[in-house]
């Protein structure tokens, strides 16, 4: 596909449609992520809201997103 993204550790292969997303959690702590791993892709219509500022990791990417 014209855009590619690898994840390592996820153990599956996914491919999404157009309007299919796949979310990744903060995964650091076991269990600690509830995501597309765990169910698979979400549709565009499940998605609400804008992510406008990113708070962590605390470095030099901290603030607004573009």
């Amino acid at each position: 596909p014209e855009d590619t993204v690898t994840l390592s550790n996820i153990g599956n292969h996914w491919e999404l449609e157009d309007d299919e997303f796949f979310v990744v959690g903060d995964n650091r702590t076991p269990g600690g992520s509830n995501d597309s791993r765990s169910f698979g892709p979400i549709d565009r219509s499940s998605l609400k809201g804008i992510t406008s500022i990113r708070y962590y990791p605390f470095d030099d990417r901290i603030g607004s997103l573009k």
